[in-house]
């Protein structure tokens, strides 16, 4: 469950390194949504007044072990 709540977004132009690492490994980029208006966590990450919801951690932890998981299963023996 859960494929409701993803959202794949059109490119952006950021300035961000990621990309040099994907052009020698496959991967992806996520970011963890944490706007939530009742903890005031409105604000995105370069912003002064930026907060993280931290009920959403426990959800990001699990998605990074997931990747680790699955990445393990592709490297050969």
């Amino acid at each position: 469950g859960g494929e409701d709540r993803v959202i794949d977004s059109p490119p952006i132009m950021g300035g961000e390194d990621f990309a040099f690492y994907t052009d020698r490994i496959p991967g992806c980029f996520v970011g963890l949504g944490t706007y939530n208006p009742a903890l005031g966590a409105t604000h995105s990450v370069h912003h002064p007044c930026f907060r993280v919801d931290e009920t959403i951690l426990p959800l990001g932890s699990a998605l990074h072990v997931a990747f680790a998981m699955a990445s393990q299963s592709q490297v050969p023996a």
